[in-house]
């Protein structure tokens, strides 16, 4: 009868055991999905959803915008919110746009924004995006921080929704302007290619990024 009993004791323990073990391992596994799939922002906490991993690099820009005194290109936590959540509906694979975003990452949130408020498809941004990635070294652009911030304004935009206020220009004028090449707006692959064949020849794109 002891022995029965110490094997029973043996048995509960076991199973005591495994049960812990399971419990451990669930708990980890919704602490890494947590890691893996959400982050938090140090500086956009109290908006209400978790940045998507995959796109961690927005973070400083979003905070920036967030916090600056400056209206061009500013963001409120509304906005915030919303492209965050605008991100985590995008369930197909933007290979060319996660690959952008690591070297232009203003450029690719703004197409991004573009694909949530303005009307560019997906499909449209992931060739936009595959072109602009080598647009750097086809130009011989160095000095990629400037180049990323002047292009982020344009992107995925028409012509009156580009704001020039601190530039001295309007978008009428640079409509006009480039009216002559038939740039029509910055929504496609084919407007990118006339628009930077033309400005790789004025003087200040060499003196700002090469």
């Amino acid at each position: 009868m002891l022995r029965a009993l110490k094997e029973s004791r043996d048995k509960i323990g076991l199973l005591s055991g495994l049960l812990l073990i399971s419990l451990f391992n669930q708990g980890c596994t919704q602490y890494w999905q947590s890691k893996q799939y959400g982050v938090d922002s140090v500086c956009y906490h109290s908006l209400a959803i978790q940045l998507p991993a995959q796109w961690i690099q927005f973070d400083p820009i979003l905070c920036t915008r967030l916090t600056q005194p400056q209206q061009k290109m500013k963001l409120t936590k509304n906005q915030v919110n919303h492209f965050v959540g605008f991100l985590w509906s995008v369930d197909i694979p933007v290979p060319e746009l996660f690959a952008l975003s690591k070297v232009l990452p203003k450029t690719t949130l703004e197409l991004l924004r573009s694909v949530e408020l303005r009307g560019v498809s997906l499909s449209d941004a992931e060739d936009m995006a595959k072109y602009l990635v080598n647009v750097p070294e086809l130009y011989s652009i160095h000095n990629i921080a400037f180049f990323d911030e002047n292009t982020s304004h344009i992107i995925g935009r028409q012509w009156h929704e580009i704001d020039y206020s601190d530039e001295g220009l309007s978008w009428q004028q640079q409509q006009k302007t480039y009216a002559a090449y038939d740039i029509t707006n910055f929504k496609s692959v084919a407007n990118l290619k006339k628009f930077f064949q033309v400005e790789s020849t004025l003087p200040y794109f060499k003196e700002a990024y090469q």
